[in-house]
């Protein structure tokens, strides 16, 4: 059965995003889509994810990529992503228990639409992004939900940063656009020398026309320093 269209527009929308990252990491890592996840170990069944981050330096060792795009190897993969729909079961029961013993370092589940059983999701059931780890041959998860900030192991710098609610109190101010996604990270020892380096960074994305929307979070990890998280809304 094909999948919907919501199904694939969020597909899509964590694709972009993780291309962004991989782009402003240097990363030399590609995004595959539906492509076919094949082990060596006979034992274990094939997979179609909706898209997962391949090792480009790592294709040397696949058999069958030059023909095909398929992988056997998990050492040729960072990161996967499935979007749940009906089929919610093999998502967060098999897929988890594969994906664990291929050694894929980070899995998400995206579960726009709160399908998943309550003993996943929690109670009430509502949309979560469940973030797999994989720690010691084993995942650890956790779930994020509404605009809660996404932490994740293959992307550490560079995280996506959610807008807190309608009546809370703001540490960041919100220029325009959706949730933001983190492109750079700035050390200084003040706001005031921070003044022309952040001109210079809104001249630059506005002269190449690539970000719309711009958010700054002030952060105070120590008293010596503050950090100012400069971001697109795209």
């Amino acid at each position: 059965m094909e999948p919907t269209g919501q199904h694939e527009e969020v597909a899509a929308f964590i694709t972009s995003k993780v291309c962004i990252q991989i782009d402003g990491a240097g990363l030399p890592w590609f995004v595959l889509q539906r492509g076919l996840v094949c082990p060596s170990d006979v034992g274990m069944t094939a997979f179609l994810p909706d898209m997962m981050v391949v090792d480009r330096t790592e294709l040397v060792n696949e058999p069958l990529w030059a023909e095909q795009s398929i992988l056997t190897k998990g050492s040729s993969i960072k990161f996967i992503a499935e979007v749940v729909s009906s089929n919610w079961q093999n998502d967060y029961a098999r897929k988890v228990e594969d994906y664990a013993a291929l050694g894929i370092p980070e899995y998400w589940i995206a579960d726009y639409a709160g399908l998943g059983g309550i003993r996943h999701i929690g109670n009430p059931k509502q949309p979560t992004l469940s973030i797999c780890t994989l720690v010691d041959g084993e995942y650890e998860i956790q779930l994020f939900r509404g605009e809660e900030a996404i932490a994740s192991t293959t992307f550490p710098e560079r995280r996506a940063i959610g807008l807190q609610g309608k009546g809370e109190r703001h540490d960041h101010l919100k220029v325009v656009g959706r949730k933001p996604t983190l492109l750079d990270r700035i050390d200084c020892p003040s706001l005031h020398e921070l003044k022309n380096d952040l001109v210079d960074r809104f001249d630059a994305f506005a002269a190449i026309g690539k970000y719309h929307a711009v958010v700054l979070r002030i952060e105070q990890p120590s008293h010596n320093s503050q950090f100012i998280s400069l971001c697109s809304g795209v």
